[in-house]
């Protein structure tokens, strides 16, 4: 027996093998998929998984896999539209604002961010809520339109003054773009995940599920716990320090600054070769 013939006996012993433990991975991956990533991302991990895996059936010739596939295809995409109808509005709605292929807006500048970080630090002191959108790619005018437009300045005063709890503006968030405070007032959506913290309130899940449904950077201020935390790509980091708030929001905004200048710098060299 040959080296080809023996690599061909393996194989018929080993892909059977593969094909079960392979068809059952798949299951638990999904299931996992669906109890632990939530929005979009839920429906977008979920065909990444199975279109994963189907070339790997068929790359490898799995009989099995390859049969499930086959059969649950045509019921899978039904179950997918179905179980999936408001992610793929969402989707949709991002594309009709440029969500996911638009420039993204300029942020506060390093003077208006200590500002939004001096008001929510002294928030914090003195056990007052507050909840703070910053807008980067995704355009978000409906979340604008939930509230009451002020576009005004960052102004430490002014946000101070919002999350006062006699104004008619402390209960929703304020919303910053391009460097301005844009409205205030402005109703978020809640967040979808069910294993969160039994402690947290409206503020909390309000900020996650802005955070699972854009790409927005959300502050809050707890009025019960005065944590001071931080929301965005569908991750929470509760109770930072203002040193650790500030890096991680260095971090973020650091890098699409490069990015945004990166693509000016093209640009300009384009429009100068055309020339």
């Amino acid at each position: 027996m040959n080296l080809y013939e023996n690599i061909q006996w393996g194989l018929e012993r080993v892909l059977p093998v593969l094909d079960i433990l392979l068809l059952a991975f798949i299951f638990y991956a999904v299931l996992h998929v669906l109890q632990k990533v939530p929005g979009v991302k839920r429906l977008v991990t979920v065909t990444a998984v199975f279109l994963a895996f189907y070339a790997v059936a068929y790359i490898l010739d799995l009989k099995t896999n390859l049969w499930v596939f086959n059969k649950l295809m045509v019921l899978a995409g039904v179950v997918i539209v179905v179980s999936y109808q408001a992610e793929f509005k969402q989707i949709f709605t991002q594309l009709g604002r440029g969500g996911f292929f638009g420039k993204s807006s300029p942020i506060a500048k390093e003077d208006e961010m200590k500002k939004i970080l001096d008001a929510l630090f002294y928030l914090s002191s003195i056990g007052r809520g507050a909840l703070i959108v910053l807008e980067r790619r995704m355009k978000l005018d409906h979340i604008i339109a939930s509230g009451t437009r002020l576009n005004a300045e960052i102004s430490f005063n002014l946000l101070c003054t919002v999350f006062e709890k006699d104004t008619h503006l402390h209960d929703g968030a304020v919303f910053i773009r391009q460097g301005r405070i844009e409205a205030a007032a402005c109703y978020l959506p809640m967040s979808e995940q069910r294993d969160l913290r039994s402690s947290f309130g409206t503020r909390h899940r309000s900020a996650l599920g802005m955070a699972e449904n854009s790409d927005a950077v959300v502050l809050i201020v707890s009025e019960e716990t005065r944590a001071v935390s931080l929301a965005y790509d569908s991750n929470f980091f509760y109770d930072l320090k203002r040193e650790e708030l500030n890096s991680y929001l260095s971090d973020i905004f650091e890098f699409e600054n490069v990015v945004r200048e990166e693509s000016e710098t093209v640009e300009s060299a384009g429009i100068v070769h055309e020339k």
